[in-house]
């Protein structure tokens, strides 16, 4: 690889960038698969960009270390690059693509002078001649390369639909690519109209088949599989695409392309015979999304079903022969349109943070001890109201087990506890259906104050700790307290916030066995705390003492251990009457197993009838 002079117009080099939304995604082979396909006639440089660090170089046999590490060394950063200067940095991968390489593990430096080379004050890549596709890896909307992803002419979002929620997908491609000048979202294994790419409710520029052993065979430069989807292929259709839109090769006025000769027949025929290429959509550009309504504030799969069709555009021909030209949906052929802006979903407004402007303690309050609750702070009076009965029982348990799970859960182990053994056949589209029915649910419920219950975490489902708390994390976060314990006015101080906030039995409308040692841990550490504070107050206050342990025998009703204390402490109160009702009642709690009050018990009630006469 040489410099190229810097051309212009059409010839002028590109920067795209290509992220993934996870750590798996396919964002480095898109990258590889695209440079390859690239039908400019300048040359295509990979920059593995990734602030995780490197990989391509170990995984065909290079040099890691050759590339922005020993670039990093040999220049000033704040000073411009030569291209030849960097271009002794580079080395070719076996399928002839030209690599600026990275070593395994992140780097702040190497890091430092990617954002540099990429958007930096010089943008010194322009100098190579070459257009640059930049492995983004998945990098977080604040991370460093934040002015790369906005000074790139593209950025690419590889999404894998079994990886991630659609709606959090859309949520993160829209914060991923604010203030970038265009957008393309590329479903690696999925079709544009799929259940995922309609719930997703962005347009989707394209397909690439999830095909490891092509994607291998392309990355190693070896001799691609008989058998199986090619990478290829797909990839040149989507490289052609997206050099025609950004660099117009034959621009022409949509008048001109109306008077374009219908084809001939025997053309038609020959066409409909033919294979149907790849489908490749319009680029989005992401910096003239409208402003957004608090009422769209996240897209849901109620939303997909107002979004239209987007409108295929065309490749140069050489790329895609025997292809029609562009369809509209009326069905005149040879006119393209840009989707019309105002179909485009929104991006999260303010109100997707988890609770109104103005706000800043959560709104919503989910209670699990006891049946699951969830109390709305009306921001009229600050006064809470149960909406618990405005929600589906579905959405009420999906918030419960999220609730029970504070660090979040993954998609196999969200599915697995809401499905079990009998998951859906669109697996998919029901999760991403209860989820979104539980946004809307809360939406409806807040009147349109909280919107988004759920964090904006690409690797677990979990509930946004700025909309809502749960009493079940304060009386886990009340546990952790009475353990680090250094004296004992912390001690009584965290025991006293357990005591207040297990009052019952936890998540009793939960019937599945994996809640059940959940339940059991909780029971166990109220119990600690309850007695020790029973103890504590048993000599000097035997009311309080009397108090504990009725809040005990709610969490533990059949302990007859507790119900006998109970006893002792009415009749050193002198309450005479007390005795028979508690009696009772503990024989009515024991009926509920089929058992009856021991020997002892029954004797310890006659001796105490004898000794408070």
């Amino acid at each position: 690889m040489t410099a190229t002079p810097a051309a212009s117009g059409s010839q002028a080099p590109l920067l795209i960038a290509v992220a993934g939304l996870g750590p798996r995604a396919g964002a480095t082979t898109t990258a590889v698969a695209l440079a390859r396909a690239w039908p400019g006639r300048e040359p295509a440089l990979v920059v593995e960009a990734d602030p995780a660090g490197g990989q391509l170089a170990e995984l065909v046999g290079g040099d890691p270390y050759l590339g922005l590490a020993s670039l990093a060394r040999t220049i000033d950063p704040n000073a411009p690059v030569q291209a030849d200067r960097v271009l002794e940095h580079v080395q070719f991968l076996p399928n002839g693509v030209p690599l600026l390489a990275a070593p395994p593990g992140p780097d702040a430096t190497r890091a430092g002078l990617t954002a540099s080379l990429l958007a930096g004050a010089h943008a010194s890549w322009r100098a190579l001649g070459a257009s640059v596709f930049a492995d983004c890896g998945a990098p977080e909307p604040d991370s460093a390369l934040a002015p790369a992803l906005a000074a790139a002419d593209a950025c690419l979002v590889v999404v894998r639909a079994d990886y991630i929620d659609p709606a959090r997908a859309a949520r993160r491609i829209l914060a991923l690519t604010e203030g970038c000048r265009h957008r393309g979202v590329l479903l690696i294994g999925q079709t544009p109209h799929n259940d995922f790419a309609t719930a997703l409710a962005l347009p989707v520029l394209g397909v690439l088949p999830a095909a490891r052993a092509s994607a291998a065979a392309l990355v190693h430069g070896t001799r691609q599989p008989r058998r199986g989807p090619r990478l290829l292929p797909a990839a040149r259709t989507i490289a052609a695409a997206v050099r025609e839109q950004l660099r117009p090769t034959r621009p022409a006025t949509i008048g001109q392309q109306r008077r374009t000769r219908p084809p001939t027949r025997p053309a038609a025929v020959a066409r409909r015979r033919s294979a149907p290429p790849p489908t490749v959509y319009r680029l989005d550009p992401a910096t003239t999304t409208p402003t957004p309504t608090p009422a769209r504030s996240q897209p849901d799969t109620a939303a997909a079903h107002t979004q239209p069709r987007p409108v295929p555009v065309p490749v140069p021909s050489d790329s895609r022969p025997g292809v029609s030209d562009a369809v509209e949906e009326d069905g005149r052929r040879g006119e393209v349109r840009a989707p019309d802006p105002r179909s485009r979903p929104e991006p999260p407004s303010l109100a997707s943070t988890g609770s109104p402007p103005g706000i800043e303690e959560p709104v919503l309050a989910i209670r699990l001890f006891g049946p699951t609750r969830i109390l709305w702070r009306a921001p009229e009076g600050g006064e809470s109201v149960e909406i618990t009965g405005q929600l589906r029982p579905r959405s009420r348990e999906v918030l419960a087990v999220l609730a029970l799970h504070p660090d979040g859960l993954s998609r196999t182990e969200l599915i697995d506890v809401l499905w079990g053994e009998h998951p859906p056949a669109k697996l998919t589209a029901a999760l991403a259906n209860t989820l979104s029915r539980v946004r809307t649910g809360i939406t409806t419920a807040t009147g349109g104050q909280v919107t988004a219950p759920l964090a904006d975490d690409h690797m677990h489902y979990r509930l946004s700790p700025l909309a809502i708390t749960v009493d079940y994390w304060e009386f886990t976060a009340a546990v952790a307290e009475r353990r680090r314990a250094g004296g004992e006015e912390d001690q009584v101080a965290a025991c006293e916030r357990i005591a207040g906030l297990a009052t019952t039995v936890l998540a009793t409308d939960l019937t599945d066995t994996w809640v059940e040692p959940l339940r059991e841990a909780a029971r166990r550490e109220a119990l600690n705390a309850l007695g020790w504070l029973a103890a504590r107050t048993a000599d000097n206050d035997p009311r309080a003492t009397l108090g504990l342990l009725e809040t005990i025998i709610e969490i533990d009703p059949y302990n007859e251990t507790v119900w006998q204390d109970i006893l002792r402490l009415h009749a050193r109160l002198c309450e005479h009457a007390a005795l028979t009702r508690t009696y009772s009642l503990l024989t009515h709690k024991l009926a509920e197993i089929d058992q009856t009050p021991s020997p002892r018990t029954r004797q310890l009630l006659e001796h105490l009838h004898r000794t408070t006469k």
